[in-house]
């Protein structure tokens, strides 16, 4: 019993430990140098380890079933992780203030709404076409 209660103690004090520092992380006041910088590493960071999945499955060092079955899974992580990473750090450095900051430009239209409609249903059409001819019009080459 003495043992389990030892491991106990060890995991609280290392959950409080983290929380402390998670707590004095957000509390600081970051640089708008520091917060680019971070930003930057970190997304680029996760678009390449997504990447590098794919080129690492790609060449058999992993799974070959990873690139057959998800590769459109892992390219849409790795293209949209700068707007996943922006809208983590403005919550993390700015809070929910931050956040709502960021969201309401996406409601500022800089084109003729019609333009977003006609950029909308051309895709939906050319989607529909490509899978009509199984796959013809759009060519993916991922591996020699």
């Amino acid at each position: 019993m003495a043992i389990f209660q030892k491991l106990q103690y060890y995991i609280r004090s290392i959950y409080n430990e983290f929380h402390w520092r998670v707590y004095i992380l957000k509390k600081r006041e970051w640089s708008i140098k520091s917060q680019l910088i971070i930003y930057l590493f970190v997304t680029f960071s996760f678009s390449w380890i997504a990447w590098g999945i794919l080129y690492a499955s790609d060449r058999g060092i992993i799974s070959r079933n990873i690139i057959d079955n998800h590769l459109l899974l892992f390219i849409g992580i790795g293209g949209f992780m700068p707007s996943i990473m922006s809208i983590f750090f403005s919550g993390f450095f700015c809070g929910i203030d931050g956040i709502k900051e960021l969201m309401k430009k996406l409601t500022i239209w800089k084109v003729n709404p019609s333009f977003y409609v006609f950029v909308l249903f051309f895709n939906i059409l050319y989607t529909s076409l490509d899978l009509q001819y199984n796959g013809k019009l759009i060519k993916i080459r991922y591996s020699n």
